[in-house]
Parts: structure tokens; C-alpha cells; sequence
């Protein structure tokens, strides 16, 4: 059997729900063919066609609607999972299949969800609808489409009148008007009190300007000030601009010196607003006119929320909301309204990114503020914003899967988060011209278009799985690190793979974010047009699930210790690769791996000579990131108390099983040469103390431990204040890893003698329990003049590396 073929039979074999409720969201995550074939061998006919129609290829969505058909076929519209049966009603009302539609939301039984069913209900009533609808064969006569407009509309407000809210009414339409444009709900009331400032920033708007101005000119909180924002527009649209501004006193029309996007437009308002509250509406969209009043009410009513959200409906310019494979509702990042004078002494601005700054500044709020900023879903929904198809082929989101740089950008500053919150950074931005606290994802997102320049070509690229599961992201971590400490330009490349399969998206490792934010490490992705000289492959079944790449490789490396006929052979990872990249990769991995009693392993059987790479590849570490300073060490004397603990999580294998071992390994005095007496030793450690404080029976810690979890202390910090590093846990590569830090960071090492097997070099002392008292003191009586493993390794590896870069097609003896 073809070895691609059998990797699926194999994944495709007892599936339980579970597994498939995993392979369907990382399906949609990866596009990954790879989970197409597998859910289709196996018989899951509707979570392919999920799968299928959310794929973002050109003819997805006829391909799921057929693959749905098939599934609702076979076991009926009653057994077709919620989601599964949602997306397929999505897909009928825009094929135009409305019978088969109607039949489905008329059917009980079926497990629609509500908001789709009444959802699908309003669109299949909406005689404007221009997609599979009446409006594309001919309206009806103009009594017949006003009483079609109503019975719609009663449907369309069920959603409103739920909560109370006035009903959407249609104004009288102009010739050339949209559906969208005609939008009104007729309010009486008037509301006075603090001024709110309302920014609206337009770049070469068209005449759904004047619709976004009217709603916000309707608001019952009448004293506002709409800011009008022009964004640097070019010629042709100062009558638009002028006619807004000329609708009410209250509008100021402001033109931005350059154009800078959203959020340096927002940026500007900030500074010349004068309301006490300042909220956002974009020039596209509908706002209710309670919704400024509601969210200004709530914010006077509560003692701790300093900023609020409220709800909204999505839907085209026809006011259908059918958007395949979304909810109708979602949260509206732009109705964000705030304290203004209480935001920015906190946070200052908005980060003058072109993209998500809306989404960054409440969360950075919230989080040096934490329940600053509450989400509003009641009454809802509080505007309608507009879905274009100018907006959607931008295809940065697509239901179930984002766009990489959007996810680099959110890991990123949810880092910057922390330390601001933990008070090690500002949450304040600095100006243009300042140190960002963290690097944008991509040139192109900088609100300055001439700092767009070409991206220059990596030296290396290290592609593997960057969540924080499992030991595999250390060691991607690790080669990315020490490619970079050899001076070569790299960047990471995160591409999931099926280990520690999980239903909801993961984030990054932080770690990973703190070298990206430190400027160590660049940020890339398979799928950029982007040029590199060696592809380092860490996770190789990650590139089973690219659907496609776009990255240019002069060679590639995959690093593995040994095969997972569950997840991937050495034949299916050789098969992408050319596939992908045009390239056959070169194998490689710790020599010692490769080795069982039985001879060589299945990954080095499989690999041929020629294109093993005969260097002991092993667990790596990079070196200089961890080094600190010496005179940023904390200072010792033989008198003072010694420091000693490890920055390993807190998990049983990571401590010794029994009370009298543990006892042992944490000595309370040691002597060391030159001291008066005997000098007592703390424990410290990263991570909480949980499991060695059960261990002694103890409810507290024993009072020479400290735990620093939670103290924001990052690893290079913690390293740096301890005397010696010691661990007698379980030894793994996630253990091997944490030592050859601490030896990096220059301080010595007591380990479990099963420690040895690593054969690492330096201060390093392997012991039972019983003999970390005496290590201590040898250690710490003498200073280490030996080169380390750390250095070592990092040498070798940084030779392998360039003769693979600067040499891809030569022989790798």
C-alpha cells in the first residue's frame, strides 16, 4: 500500500467523537489535505463537508454543499451535527435552494441552532435578497414587495423586540440605494448629559458615509460630537466628506495630515476630543440610536467598568446575514466606549497597527484594569455592521481559521500584557518615533507605508509546533535559538501538527513570543512568498497538514528522534516535502535515538546514507539568551545563604517519589570552603510547590522554599539569581534542556545520575539523593573553567547548520 495511503487508513481507524471533533477544527485551522482524506476514509461525511465548505478554495462552497447533501442523505437531517446542519442551511439560501431551506427550518427536530434558524428565516422572507433570492429574478409590484418588506421585517425584529428595542423600520429608498442605506429605527426620546465624542474615521468612502453619520446623529444621548476623520483620501471624495459634515452642527470634519489607517486616524481624535466619553462607528455601518445612551447608562452605573462593548448583527449590503459558516451575531469591537481622561492615563492610545488595534487596546485595559471592560449582550444587537465583498477577499478570517500574522500579532501583545500588567512594562505605547514594546508581524502592517520595504531572504527557517504542549516546542525553541546565537537570521514558521490534538486554537509558547518581542527571532510562515537557505523541520508531521507553501527553500532538514506510525513515516514527510517545497529533505536527530538493541532505528532504516546528516544532532539549547551579565548576578559569599532550585513545571516526575529522597535533595546547611560555618540553603523555583510540599505530607512548604510563580519573573531572571541548579526529577529532553540553560547561564549543576546518559560537560555533578549535599560543595568551593555542553553544542550545531545553508547539495559525511 502507498505509505500516504496507509497513514490514513491507519488515522482513519476507530475514530470516537472526540477525534473527530479534533481532526474536523484542525482540518478547518491547516486546511490540511491530509484530514480531508482521513475524515472521508472513515466515513464522517459531515464534518468533511464542514471541512470542505469552510476550505477557502474558489469552489468550496459548492464542493461541501454537495458532500452535506450526501450526509443529510445518509442519516438524515435529525443526525447531522449542530454546526454541521447549520453551515449546510447557510449553504442552500445561497445556492438559491429555498425549498429545501424552508424545509429545514421548518423541521423541528433538527438541531439548528436558534440564532441560525431565525437567521435563516428573516433571509429566505427578504424580498431584496440578490443571492438565490427574489430580487435576482424581478421584484414584485410595489404594494405586493411593501407587504413582503413587512412580513420580512416582523421576522428580521424578533431579535430587537426581544430585548425591548425599537424595531428596524426602511426609509423611503433613492434611486441607487441599497437595502442597507434605507435602514432607520424611529426613536422619539432624547437624552442629555456628559458629551460623548463618536469617532468615524473614512477613507475614499462611498455614500454608506451618510447612512453611518445619520445613525449616529439619531442617538437619543444627543450631546455628541461626531469626529470625522478623513484618513488622507485621495481626490473624489471631498463631496461625500463635506455633505456628512454639513448634516449636523455636531460633526467636525478633520483631514489627516497622511494616511495612517484606523487607528492613527483614531489616534488623532484621542488628542482633540473633548467629550468626557468617546466611543467608535465605522463609515460603513448602522448603529441603533439607543446604543450610545445604553452603554453611557451602564458605565455611570458601575463602579469598576471603565469601558464597555455591545452586540451587532452582520450582514450585506441586501441586509441578508447569511455569511456561511458564521453566526449572525458577534461582538462589535468598534461600539467600544470609554472614560477617555480614565483610559488614556492607563493605556494612552491605540497601536497604530493597520489591523486589530480595536481588539488590542480593551484587552491591555483589561488587563492592567482587570473587569475595566465588560461586554454588553443585552440589548442586543446594537447595531448592524456591513459584510462587502471588497472586505471578505482581503480572506485574513474565514470562519475556524486566521490568518498566521493575526495570530503572531495577538500572541505577541498578549505578552506585552502581561509585563504591563505585572508592572515590568508601560502599557502606555511610546510615540512613532519610539521603541515599540513588541515587534508588528509584517512590514505591512506599519500605519507608515514607507517603512514597507522588501523582505530580506532568511538564513534559516525553523518550521514545527509552537503551542506549548509537550517537549517538541523546546526543542523547535532550541534549534531556532542556537541558529540565531550562531548568527545566522532566522526566523520561526508554526505549522500545527496532530500531537496533543485539541478542539479549540492554542496560543504559541510565550517563550517563543519573548524572543520575537527581544528582536532574537523573526517571524515567517509556509505560506508567505518568502525565501530561505535551510528549512529546519522540527514537528515533521506539521507538513502533512500545509494545504499548501509558498516558502522557497534552497534545502530542508528534519529533525526527529523517531517515527509515529500514527502520525507520520519518513515516506509521507519525503512526499510533502517535494510536494511542497521541491525539495527531498535531509535527516537528522540525536545520535543516541537511533540506537536499540535491536540496531538502528525505523527513522534511520528509512532515511539512505546520502541523505543522513551524519552530525549528532541533539537536544539543543540556545546559549547567549540565557547569560546574564556578572555584575547583574546576585552577588555570594561563602557566609551568605545559598540559592538553589530548578525552573521545571511542578509535576510529580519532576520531583523525587519519596519523602526521604526529597529531604535529601533539598539539604537545610551545607559547607563550603573558606566559610566560618555551616550556610544555610533555600529552595527556589519558577513554579509552584504543590507537589514536593505533598510528597513531605506538609500543608504548607517547608519555610526555606519559595516559590516565584506568578511573579512575572521570566527564566533568564530566575537563573540569574540562583547559586546552583539543581534537579532529580525524571530525566527527559524537556529536563536536558532546562540544564543545558542553566549551564549556559553559567551556573553549576547537580543532577540524577540517570542525568549522565546526556553526557553533559562542565560544573556538572551526577548523584542519588543522598549525594546533592556533597556536590554542593564541591561545586560551589570551585569555579569552572571547562566549556560547557551548552557551548558545545551550540558550536556544533552552528557548523551543521551553515555547511547545510551554504552547501545543500553536497554529501553530508
Amino acid at each position: 500500500m502507498d505509505p500516504w495511503d496507509k497513514l490514513v487508513t491507519q488515522l482513519a481507524s476507530g475514530l470516537d467523537e472526540r477525534a473527530v471533533r479534533g481532526y474536523t477544527r484542525l482540518g478547518i485551522r491547516t486546511r490540511s489535505p491530509l484530514i480531508r482524506e482521513v475524515l472521508q476514509a472513515a466515513g464522517e461525511t459531515a464534518a468533511l463537508g464542514w471541512v470542505t465548505a469552510l476550505g477557502g478554495a474558489s469552489d468550496s462552497h459548492a464542493r461541501g454543499l454537495e458532500i452535506l447533501d450526501r450526509a443529510v442523505s445518509e442519516v438524515g437531517v435529525e443526525a447531522v451535527p449542530d454546526t454541521a446542519l447549520a453551515i449546510w442551511g447557510h449553504l442552500l439560501l445561497r445556492a438559491g435552494r429555498d425549498v429545501d431551506l424552508q424545509a429545514l427550518v421548518d423541521n423541528d427536530a433538527a438541531p439548528l441552532p436558534l440564532i441560525d434558524r431565525w437567521m435563516l428565516r428573516s433571509d429566505l422572507l427578504n424580498p431584496h435578497r440578490t443571492a438565490g433570492g427574489p430580487g435576482a429574478t424581478g421584484a414584485p409590484d410595489p404594494d405586493g414587495l411593501r407587504a413582503a418588506e413587512e412580513r420580512w421585517l416582523a421576522v428580521f425584529n424578533e431579535i430587537h423586540t426581544a430585548d425591548d428595542l425599537e424595531p428596524i423600520r426602511l426609509l423611503p429608498g433613492e434611486p441607487g440605494d441599497t437595502l442597507y442605506q434605507r435602514l432607520d429605527a424611529p426613536v422619539s426620546d432624547r437624552v442629555d448629559g456628559d458629551l460623548v465624542s463618536v469617532v468615524m474615521s473614512a477613507y475614499r468612502p462611498d455614500r454608506d458615509l451618510l447612512t453611518a453619520v445619520r445613525s449616529v446623529l439619531a442617538q437619543t444621548w444627543h450631546n455628541i460630537e461626531l469626529l470625522l476623520i478623513d484618513d488622507a483620501s485621495p481626490p473624489g471624495s471631498e463631496h461625500l466628506l463635506e455633505e456628512a459634515a454639513a448634516m449636523d452642527p455636531r460633526v467636525r470634519l478633520v483631514r489627516a495630515p497622511t494616511n495612517g489607517g484606523t487607528y492613527e486616524a483614531r489616534n488623532i481624535a484621542l488628542a482633540i476630543a473633548e467629550g468626557r466619553w468617546m466611543t467608535f462607528q465605522d463609515s460603513d455601518d448602522w448603529t441603533h440610536p439607543r446604543r450610545v445612551e445604553h452603554q453611557v447608562r451602564h458605565l455611570l452605573g458601575s463602579k469598576q467598568a471603565l469601558a464597555n462593548r455591545t452586540w451587532t448583527l452582520r450582514s450585506f449590503p441586501d441586509v441578508t446575514m447569511t455569511y456561511v459558516g458564521y453566526e449572525a451575531s458577534r461582538l462589535n469591537a468598534s461600539s467600544l466606549l470609554f472614560d477617555r481622561a480614565a483610559v488614556i492615563d492607563l493605556v494612552g492610545d491605540f497601536d497604530g497597527t493597520r489591523k486589530t488595534g480595536d481588539v488590542e487596546l480593551p484587552l491591555r485595559l483589561d488587563a492592567v484594569r482587570p473587569g475595566s471592560v465588560r461586554d454588553l449582550k443585552h440589548p442586543a444587537p446594537l447595531a448592524i455592521t456591513q459584510l462587502r465583498a471588497g472586505s471578505l477577499s482581503r480572506n485574513d478570517s474565514v470562519p475556524g481559521w486566521i490568518r498566521w500574522d493575526r495570530l503572531a500579532y495577538r500572541d505577541s501583545f498578549s505578552e506585552w500584557h502581561q509585563q504591563a500588567a505585572d508592572g515590568r512594562m508601560s502599557a502606555v505605547l511610546p510615540t512613532r518615533s519610539g521603541r515599540r514594546p513588541f515587534p508588528l508581524p509584517r512590514s505591512s502592517w506599519e500605519p507608515d507605508r514607507s517603512k514597507n520595504s522588501a523582505v530580506q531572504p532568511w538564513d534559516v527557517v525553523v518550521l514545527g509546533d509552537f503551542r506549548p504542549m509537550g517537549q517538541g516546542v523546546l526543542r523547535s525553541l532550541g534549534v531556532a535559538r542556537t541558529s540565531s546565537d550562531a548568527g545566522l537570521r532566522t526566523a520561526v514558521a508554526h505549522a500545527e501538527s496532530t500531537r496533543a490534538l485539541r478542539v479549540p486554537r492554542s496560543v504559541l509558547t510565550p517563550l517563543l513570543s519573548t524572543e520575537v518581542r527581544l528582536g532574537r527571532l523573526g517571524l515567517t510562515n509556509a505560506h508567505e512568498e518568502e525565501v530561505t537557505d535551510l528549512l529546519v523541520v522540527t514537528s515533521p508531521d506539521s507538513v502533512l497538514h500545509l494545504d499548501e507553501a509558498q516558502l522557497r527553500t534552497g534545502a530542508v532538514l528534519v529533525v526527529a528522534d523517531e517515527t509515529d506510525p500514527e502520525s507520520w513515516s519518513v515516506a509521507t514527510v519525503d512526499r510533502r516535502c517535494e510536494e511542497l517545497f521541491g525539495v527531498l529533505p535531509i535527516w537528522g536527530g540525536p545520535q543516541r535515538r537511533h540506537v536499540t538493541p535491536d540496531g538502528p532505528s525505523a527513522v534511520r532504516r528509512a532515511v539512505p546514507d546520502e541523505r543522513w546528516c551524519r552530525s549528532d544532532l541533539p537536544v539543543v539549547s540556545g546559549v547567549r539568551w540565557s547569560v546574564v551579565a556578572h555584575d547583574h548576578r546576585r552577588a555570594h559569599t561563602a557566609d551568605s545563604t545559598v540559592v538553589m532550585g530548578h525552573h521545571l513545571d511542578d509535576h510529580p516526575r519532576r520531583w523525587p517519589k519519596q519523602a526521604s529522597d526529597l529531604r535529601s535533595a533539598s539539604p537545610e546547611l551545607i559547607t563550603l570552603p573558606g566559610g566560618r560555618s555551616s550556610v544555610p540553603v533555600e529552595l527556589h523555583t519558577l513554579s509552584p510547590l504543590t507537589v514536593p510540599t505533598r510528597v513531605l505530607g506538609r500543608q504548607q512548604p517547608e519555610p526555606s522554599w519559595l516559590s516565584l510563580a506568578g511573579t512575572g519573573m521570566t527564566v533568564r531572571e530566575f537563573l540569574s539569581h540562583l547559586d546552583a541548579w539543581v534537579y532529580l526529577g525524571r530525566w527527559d529532553d524537556e529536563a536536558e534542556l532546562a540544564a543545558l540553560e542553566a549551564l549556559a547561564a553559567g551556573l553549576p549543576c547537580v543532577l540524577h545520575e540517570d542525568a549522565a546518559v546526556s553526557g553533559l560537560t562542565g560544573p556538572v555533578r551526577y548523584v542519588q539523593p543522598k549525594g546533592v549535599r556533597v556536590a554542593l560543595e564541591e561545586l560551589l568551593g570551585h569555579t569552572p573553567t571547562a566549556a560547557t555542553s551548552a557551548n558545545l553544542r551550540q558550536s556544533e550545531w552552528g557548523r551543521t547548520l551553515e555547511r547545510l545553508r551554504t552547501s545543500p547539495g553536497e554529501p553530508t559525511a
